[in-house]
């Protein structure tokens, strides 16, 4: 690669650095991509414009649960936490006020875990340190990105850097542009990719529980007349919670006493974890399914969140990026990297737009899968829901969950489902 030099007050350098891939976002996803394609022996330049966030204690963090899939994924590349995480080796999902419950295990998958519970800090802080050590990777923190030019074989942008209360710029060339720069994505707006929404009428608040007894390394799912609520172990005696409620909701949750949620959340999910003892910082966000309408333009691709943002009833919007990652991966590597032979290969756009045509069954799939649970589990969500009452609307969700948990192989896809065992990644996949 060039260098484009110094440059001060905001001014563009003579010369043009050149990269195989620049990627814009540099959490999870966008550092899992940028260590991948770099292993490759691609020169990456990975853009990340928010600051490092300090560590925090347990009960603060906010976390992130990763399906068995994932993990075997990112453990093949040596890009996995290990003891780090905790593992869920259970899965317990029930409705509230209604009958029926259903257990899905690891048994049931001859697997060590369903899934792993980790605190994104924790995460992102590892990749960071393999980012920060591979050579062909440049990472630029805080900094920011706007797109110049986008064509079927190279994207052009110009690269702004906070230096000292500065921002020099930079005018970089790449053969692809990954986009992973979250659900308001800049990039995607450059390039005039529209976004197909649903509002669920939700909010979700997420934080951090301390309860009174161990748990044991199961997660729990329960319905109830608001929406899903979801508790997975995170560390001892420790909880990761999201809590989803009524739009109307938002106001009193947000502002709630500590002790009053306690309470509030004790009537709602009951004993199974003894008494809770103490609340973690509380967050509060809207709650909707968006997508957007294109993945990939010119030799531009959308990934994570940038790509598509998933109610998080299932935790299926990470893995589903990571399976993206993985397969972009496996379909730029197809392409000869900036020092092989270029002339006889397909054009960027035409990779980008095979990959986006081999990903799409698994993405459609987890989307329309995550959607009718969401729809289903809450109130008023049920197919048909308007001609039903709301007791037979909970009698059939726990007929659906005896159901469930009674038949074996219909739970051993429901929890192959949840683990991500058996996902394809597309037609690169090995």
């Amino acid at each position: 690669m060039s260098d484009a030099g110094n440059c001060t007050d905001g001014k563009v350098a003579d010369s043009v650095a050149t990269f195989d891939a620049a990627i814009v976002g540099g959490g999870i996803v966008g550092a899992a991509q940028a260590l991948l394609l770099a292993r490759k022996g691609w020169s990456v330049l990975l853009i990340e414009a928010a600051e490092v966030s300090p560590a925090t204690e347990p009960l603060q963090q906010r976390s992130v649960a990763l399906s068995h899939r994932s993990v075997e994924l990112l453990e093949a590349e040596g890009l996995w936490v290990g003891e780090a995480s905790c593992s869920i080796r259970e899965i317990h999902v029930s409705d509230r006020g209604h009958f029926g419950s259903a257990r899905l295990t690891a048994r049931d998958l001859n697997a060590d875990a369903l899934g792993y519970v980790v605190a994104n800090h924790t995460l992102e802080q590892h990749l960071r340190s393999k980012v920060l050590a591979e050579p062909n990777i440049e990472f630029l923190q805080p900094a920011t990105a706007t797109l110049i030019q986008n064509s079927d074989n190279g994207v052009e942008l110009r690269v702004a850097t906070e230096i000292a209360g500065e921002l020099p710029v930079r005018s970089v060339r790449c053969r692809v542009l990954i986009a992973a720069d979250g659900t308001h994505s800049g990039i995607r707006q450059s390039l005039g990719v529209q976004l197909k929404q649903h509002h669920y009428e939700q909010v979700a608040l997420v934080a951090n529980v301390a309860c009174q007894f161990d748990h044991q390394h199961i997660a729990y799912e329960r319905f109830t007349d608001s929406g899903p609520l979801a508790l997975l172990p995170l560390a001892p005696r420790c909880m990761a919670m999201v809590f989803t409620a009524r739009d109307s909701e938002e106001a009193e949750l947000r502002d709630m006493p500590d002790a009053e949620f306690l309470q509030l959340l004790q009537r709602r999910f009951g004993g199974k974890l003894g008494r809770f003892s103490a609340l973690g910082a509380r967050a509060v966000f809207p709650l909707s399914l968006s997508e957007s309408e294109l993945q990939t333009v010119g030799s531009c691709v959308l990934i994570g969140n940038s790509a598509r943002t998933l109610h998080p009833v299932a935790g299926q919007g990470l893995n589903l990026a990571l399976r993206d990652v993985f397969a972009l991966t496996r379909a730029l590597g197809g392409a000869a990297a900036r020092s092989g032979d270029e002339a006889n290969q397909p054009s960027m756009a035409a990779v980008l737009a095979d990959f986006q045509q081999s990903r799409r069954p698994d993405q459609r799939s987890t989307v329309r899968r995550t959607d009718l649970l969401a729809r289903v589990f809450s109130d008023g969500g049920v197919p048909l829901s308007g001609l039903l009452p709301a007791p037979l609307r909970g009698s059939l969700r726990g007929a659906g969950l005896l159901l469930l948990d009674g038949l074996a192989p219909l739970r051993r896809r429901f929890a192959a489902d949840s683990a991500g065992v058996g996902v394809p990644l597309g037609r690169s996949d090995n």
